[in-house]
């Protein structure tokens, strides 16, 4: 049976290559009971780690403004077999103004305190003293590895975190260790950051969110950013999510492929289907958004099936773009809930008062395809006086503007209005005769369809 630390190991893989192998010799003198060789074991792949991840940072301090300088003061003594040990005592132990100093801890004195006590623990183990090294000693230093190997980096954990995920995200497609890699860096920001947020805050400013080129990447990127969305640690979903809650067109992208983050938006914030998601869908533009059209009805739907007061409903209407009824699939229960509140005629009688409007210039302005998309939302409409009075009256009023024209070379247009009027009705007949005693009082309406 696996220890816990083994899991977290295989899980993690904190742990170079060399000090890997010492950390799984370190497990095996643990299990037959060699405690004192465990903890040498473990305590030197917990060195050999930060020794490796120094040497290999890609990146420098500012104080470092050539090789040289970093090559002299750090990358060489650290290669010496026979230095490195106490050269990265001395990087560890290195104050503020140190040429040294290059591992920033966000707590240093409790960072050195314990570097200090478990050091104490080696050299008792090394020099034979008369200490007892127990199977608690050695799962204390273990509990140790896990809460902090992750504030081991040049520049502390912050920084490495950031360039080493934009290292990730851009060759994890071509890094077969991009998953394995990707799993230690979530962790480790877990640690490192009280509220992820930051972190993805400072990651997608520097994937360039002015011009959102990782999200045109989005549908090729899916795996990358599922590790996030997925992910079984709650504060880094939830800090993912609060950052795409600052910008409509990232939550949109992301939405696209993980509907769930609606869901954990609301959770995170009551109120940001009123205060914020509202604005969003009266401004929606799948041009911009970067998404079908289907995205804006499922998140309107999921927000009020929710909470019918979540949506700002009069503001949505009255700015939305008619053409959004394009191309979209709605089911029964969608429907209903958006006739529940009246969305589809406030939208018709709001957004598309101009296709009542039988005038010669409104005709003319909004004649063709502004009328071909406000016939579709014909089809989704619940019957009701006022909408009926306001076709009724239309036709009234276009009938006596052909009458007027009549034996003139006018009037095509308004006769092909007509026509869009009347193939409303008779597409929708069976649905205005439910409200028979309303229809006696529309006598234009009756008689297109008597």
């Amino acid at each position: 049976m696996k220890l816990q630390i083994e899991l977290w190991a295989e899980k993690i893989k904190p742990f170079g290559e060399e000090a890997e192998h010492l950390f799984k010799e370190s497990v095996l003198c643990y299990k037959v009971g060699a405690y004192t060789s465990a903890f040498l074991m473990s305590y030197l792949a917990f060195r050999t780690t930060v020794r490796y991840r120094i040497l290999k940072c890609t990146y420098r301090p500012s104080k470092y403004t050539n090789d040289q300088m970093w090559n002299h003061h750090i990358s060489t003594p650290l290669k010496s077999d026979e230095e490195w040990e106490d050269a990265l005592d001395k990087i560890l132990e290195a104050s503020a103004d140190n040429i040294k100093a290059i591992i920033y801890f966000e707590n240093r004195d409790k960072a050195l305190n314990e570097l200090k006590y478990w050091r104490g623990i080696r050299n008792d183990c090394a020099h034979a003293r008369k200490a007892t090294i127990s199977s608690s000693t050695v799962e204390s230093f273990w509990n140790y590895l896990i809460d902090n190997m992750a504030k081991f980096y040049v520049l502390g954990g912050r920084e490495y975190l950031v360039e080493k995920m934009i290292d990730n995200y851009n060759y994890h497609k071509v890094d077969e260790e991009g998953s394995g890699e990707r799993a230690l860096l979530i962790h480790d920001l877990k640690i490192v950051y009280d509220d992820p947020a930051e972190f993805f805050d400072e990651f997608f400013s520097k994937l360039g969110q002015n011009d959102i080129k990782y999200l045109r990447n989005m549908h090729n990127n899916i795996d990358f950013w599922k590790d996030f969305i997925d992910t079984e640690y709650e504060e880094i979903q939830v800090g993912i999510v609060k950052e795409l809650m600052e910008v409509d067109e990232t939550f949109y992208a992301f939405y696209s492929e993980f509907p769930k983050i609606l869901e954990l938006a609301m959770n995170i914030d009551p109120r940001f289907s009123r205060d914020v998601l509202s604005d969003w869908l009266a401004n929606f533009d799948p041009y911009f958004a970067r998404c079908s059209n289907q995205v804006f009805w499922n998140i309107l739907c999921t927000a009020l099936e929710r909470n019918k007061e979540s949506i700002d409903i009069q503001n949505v209407t009255r700015k939305i773009e008619l053409e959004l009824i394009e191309e979209i699939t709605l089911n029964e229960r969608q429907i209903m809930l958006l006739n529940e509140c009246d969305f589809f005629n406030q939208s018709v009688l709001s957004s598309g008062s101009y296709f009542f409007d039988v005038d010669y210039d409104s005709i003319l302005r909004y004649h063709g395809r502004r009328e071909l998309v406000v016939l579709q939302w014909f089809n989704y409409v619940r019957w009701d006086i006022t909408l009926l009075e306001k076709l009724d009256t239309a036709i009234d009023v276009i009938n006596q503007r052909i009458q007027r024209l009549s034996g003139k070379h006018y009037g095509t247009m308004e006769l092909k209005r007509r026509d869009h009027y009347e193939k409303i009705i008779e597409t929708n007949k069976d649905k205005i005769l439910k409200c028979p005693e309303q229809l006696d009082i529309f006598e234009h309406i009756k008689r297109v369809i008597l």
